[in-house]
């Protein structure tokens, strides 16, 4: 988990790194483009890591469903113990260590409230993109091809929608509540608000 975070995580952020940064923003238009490419990726590395929870959930459904009418435990025992130990080990420690090779390597803010949120935001961006193809993998456990499909696909909006890829003004009126609906569209609001907080891009 922490290991995959380093390899994830290193490269980006060395590949975004500014040696002329002075840890206190983007101060001109090259510097955005690069703080708003970063998160955009970011949110996207995490949307499609979360389909490795498709194969899991199909696995894991089958013998649940074996043990549960076979009498071993009660439902609720082994949700509790699949969220404590598969999401928080898996999908936010991961994430945490990621962010922090990240944050660091990129020259974002150097704030410590600043950092804290950035980790808050992609450990549950994380959280969340596990989540949500843990949901599509188990309505769809039986046809494990739709649902890596639908799961593509729906990973794929989420993130177009959520960042700067799809402007809400450019949706028809009827479309404009969808990115509202995308937890990358939360995410990257905060990430780029705080990275821009208090500056004057020129």
């Amino acid at each position: 988990g922490g290991g995959g975070g380093v390899v994830g995580g290193g490269p980006l952020g060395a590949e975004c790194n500014d040696d002329d940064d002075d840890g206190d923003g983007p101060s001109n238009a090259a510097d955005f483009q690069t703080a708003a490419g970063l998160f955009s990726f970011i949110l996207l590395f995490f949307a499609f890591a979360g389909l490795s929870m498709l194969s899991a959930v199909a696995e894991d459904w089958r013998l649940f469903w074996r043990e549960y009418h076979a009498g071993l435990y009660r439902a609720e025992v082994h949700v509790t113990v699949k969220l404590a130990l598969d999401l928080l080990l898996v999908r936010v420690l991961p994430a945490l260590v990621f962010g922090a090779v990240v944050y660091l390597l990129a020259g974002l803010r150097r704030e410590a409230p600043a950092f804290l949120l950035f980790e808050l935001i992609v450990a549950l961006a994380n959280l969340n993109a596990g989540l949500l193809c843990s949901a599509i993998g188990l309505a769809l456990h039986r046809s494990p091809g739709a649902a890596t499909l639908l799961a593509v696909v729906v990973m794929l909006l989420t993130v177009i929608w959520g960042s700067l890829q799809v402007s809400t003004d450019c949706l028809h009126a009827v479309l404009r509540w969808v990115p509202f609906c995308s937890w990358a569209f939360y995410a990257y609001d905060l990430m780029l608000t705080e990275e821009l907080r208090g500056e004057i891009v020129k």
